[in-house]
């Protein structure tokens, strides 16, 4: 009776092995798949997230090169209408000239 238990206990771990070998290949695989699919979505934020920095310092450095402009222009604009000793030489003077070169 008691090697007929053994036998028995024996034969049923024996024929559900390879259901058990086959459920562990299954969930590995889902794992596996699931893994990759994270990574995917991870590697799409990434790229937004980087695209959108990019947009972000492109529209910064705009907005910078804007205000030195503005600023550049209201800067001269101020000095060459002001009766200060650095304005604009006449037209007539500057003629035939190099714009860097010295009287």
């Amino acid at each position: 009776m008691k090697n007929r238990k053994v036998f028995l206990a024996g034969l049923t771990l024996m024929l559900l092995s390879p259901l058990a070998n086959a459920d562990l290949a299954k969930a590995g695989h889902e794992v596996k798949e699931s893994a990759v699919e994270a990574a995917k979505k991870t590697a799409q934020v990434g790229r937004e997230i980087g695209h959108a920095t990019a947009e972000t310092a492109k529209a910064v450095g705009h907005a910078v090169a804007d205000g030195a402009r503005k600023g550049y222009h209201a800067t001269r604009d101020a000095l060459s209408d002001g009766s200060s000793s650095h304005s604009n030489p006449p037209a007539d003077e500057t003629k035939g000239r190099e714009p860097n070169q010295s009287n």
